[in-house]
């Protein structure tokens, strides 16, 4: 089973939007476009007892707040969770729905309400396709829902409350207060142990309360035998099995508890028994395992932080000997969801979710990528992978949900994994493909693949430049500088295709992202394209077309003084004296001084060695050297025009 859709109306800035959802789902979108929002919507929506909505969240407060979400592949005994005589499941879609729903009133209070929705039954047309109300706490150990933020707080994890301490009860569940812990659950089982005597033909059922009673203090426990003693008697006086594994359990407690009042009684000087009660080194292990998984393989080490109330209500973290409280944001980041994704596989694994073992759990998390370096971020996406794959392992469903601005985030996924939100005045488009809508081309599907590994910036782009060189992609952001037109504020990007052939491709998926675009061609591939505005036509002829623009555009004295500055000019200059024999009487040092002697009726002929010289092969730093060189009313009126283009349908995406 997985959450398949969500449905969102008048909830914040999000007036209608629809979306679908994979396993591992990736929301992408400009800033304030509404990707948090939809987290929140799905937050209000299935953690709590009720649809928690309130009067900020209604973006029209005239207008109802309506949110509807889907569940898909439901296996038969999914099904049964939601079974109702009225039938919940739509065997059409194959999906459960459920509307959220909430209006403010006369009054200014809010009414809600949430039901199943059956939309394949017509009979129910009058009463919107609603079945049953929706509750959602008789669901929330079935399909648990957890929410990472990016308000999230490393002390809050290992907090009396946080999910180190889940964790750290997955492995001894006496931990946190030990001996109230040890009593409670001892009170608990001497009274199921005296029932099941006195159900039975136990021979000694008068004297129970003499033999097993609880009016003894933890200090007789800690000095006497007896209680042990009697214990045993009873073991010994029946063959019922019940009785004696009763009897066995009562006995491991008590041993416990002995155990616990030991270490309470000498918390000076027991840090490292107490260490080992509490079972932390277990939890460094786990935690050290997990790290080590994503290349950091650093030291943690976890201590009670003692109070006079209880054995502890915090643990201290240190990482290589320095407090957690004291490492970087990113550091502190990573090991938040990792203690948070490590408690819910040790509370699904050891089915401590309360009454019944989970189908789906549903995980979102804001932007995962604070303060993580890039090699981390893909890391976490990996490890968030894995996770899903134990999960799996073990029957539960972990679908994770998330919103990020990170390109290193969306690099290791798959183009299913990703929804891009569009906005068009009022109303947003969600966007997605599936690489079976391009089974005829099976080259685009590779192109996709190309686009996530190295060009995955593309996909947060307002505007996209389709060309063939690598040069272009260095030096058109250059020249947009010195035309005050910045590439990054208008969110423009270049993508270099690698090849003509591949630029339609190109085009098709940059079209199917609903992304503005503009294409740049060479003169001799432009009869492959239609006389349009988006089609920019650059030199002459082919591989050189780049370079022939900019022999024609830029003075000839700045690309000599770059060349000569990039590698050695001696040939160079012996070269120009060669071909022309009257600069040898002036002596020049470099190519730079020998064309200052050039005469007029030579300047073309020189300026046509200079083409052979920069079409060249020649490194990126050149590139970047000769562009930052080129005054602004140099730059080739192609590029000049190209920038413009770009930079104006960029600002009209709203």
């Amino acid at each position: 089973m997985q959450l398949s859709s969500i449905s969102i109306k008048n909830f914040r800035n999000i007036n209608n939007l629809e979306m679908n959802f994979s396993q591992i789902e990736m929301i992408l979108g400009e800033n304030n476009i509404g990707k948090t929002n939809i987290l929140r919507a799905l937050k209000k929506s299935m953690n709590g007892k009720y649809f928690s909505v309130y009067q900020e969240d209604f973006g029209d407060i005239s207008e109802s707040l309506i949110i509807k979400i889907s569940f898909s592949n439901l296996n038969e005994t999914e099904k049964a969770l939601f079974y109702d005589p009225e039938g919940l499941f739509n065997p059409l879609k194959k999906e459960i729905k459920i509307q959220f729903e909430a209006v403010i009133n006369n009054f200014g209070e809010i009414d809600r309400e949430s039901h199943f929705l059956r939309e394949d039954k017509e009979d129910l047309a009058d009463k919107d396709f609603k079945i049953k109300k929706f509750i959602p706490s008789d669901f929330k150990n079935s399909i648990p829902f957890y929410n990472v933020s990016t308000d999230r707080s490393i002390k809050d994890s290992i907090s009396k409350n946080g999910d180190l301490f889940n964790i750290l009860k997955s492995f001894k569940p006496e931990n946190g207060s030990p001996t109230v812990y040890f009593e409670k659950k001892l009170y608990n089982l001497i009274d199921e142990l005296k029932q099941m005597i006195i159900e039975s033909n136990f021979k000694f059922k008068e004297d129970i309360d003499f033999l097993i009673h609880k009016n003894w203090s933890n200090q007789d426990l800690l000095n006497e035998n007896k209680f042990f003693e009697n214990l045993t008697v009873v073991k010994e006086s029946t063959e019922e099995k019940h009785i004696i594994e009763k009897t066995n359990e009562v006995i491991l407690f008590s041993t416990r508890l002995k155990k616990a009042l030991i270490s309470e009684n000498h918390l000076n000087n027991t840090e490292i028994g107490l260490k080992e009660l509490m079972g932390l080194e277990n939890i460094e292990k786990q935690l050290f395992s997990e790290l080590k998984n994503m290349g950091l393989e650093d030291n943690i080490k976890l201590n009670t932080i003692l109070t006079k109330e209880n054995i502890f209500n915090l643990v201290s973290m240190e990482i290589n000997e320095i407090s957690i409280f004291n490492q970087g944001d990113g550091y502190r980041n990573i090991l938040n969801l990792l203690i948070k994704l490590t408690s819910l596989y040790i509370s699904a694994e050891n089915n401590e979710f309360d009454e019944r073992k989970p189908y789906l759990i549903i995980l979102t998390i804001d932007e995962p990528e604070l303060y993580l370096h890039p090699h981390l971020q893909r890391s976490l996406i990996k490890q968030l992978k894995k996770f899903q794959d134990r999960f799996f392992e073990i029957g539960i469903t972990l679908q994770i949900i998330s919103s990020t601005h990170s390109s290193f985030i969306i690099s290791p996924l798959e183009i299913e994994n990703l929804t891009f939100i569009r906005k068009y005045g009022c109303n947003f488009f969600p966007i997605k493909i599936y690489q079976d809508e391009f089974k005829s081309e099976p080259k685009i599907n590779k192109h996709l693949k190309t686009l996530l590994i190295n060009y995955s910036e593309v996909f947060f782009s307002r505007f996209v430049i389709i060309g063939e060189g690598k040069t272009e992609k260095i030096v058109l952001p250059i020249f947009a500088e010195k035309l005050n037109m910045d590439f990054d504020d208008k969110g423009i990007s270049f993508l270099n295709s690698g090849g003509e052939g591949n630029i339609s491709h190109y085009e098709k998926i940059i079209n199917r992202l609903n992304i503005d675009y503009a294409i740049l061609v060479d003169k001799d591939k432009s009869d492959d394209y239609p006389e349009e505005g988006y089609i920019f036509i650059s030199g002459e002829t082919g591989k050189e077309a780049f370079e022939k623009e900019i022999i024609n555009s830029v003075d000839t004295n700045i690309i000599l003084n770059e060349l000569s500055n990039y590698e050695d000019d001696t040939d160079k200059l012996n070269y120009m004296k060669s071909k022309f024999q009257y600069i040898k009487g002036y002596n020049p040092q470099n190519i730079v001084e020998a064309y200052k002697h050039i005469k007029n009726n030579d300047k073309n002929k020189c300026k046509k060695i200079v083409f052979k010289w920069l079409k060249k092969k020649k490194g990126d730093f050149f590139w970047i050297d000769l562009s930052n060189s080129i005054p602004k009313n140099q730059i080739p009126s192609i590029y000049n025009d190209l920038i413009s283009f770009s930079v104006n349908s960029s600002s009209k995406v709203d």
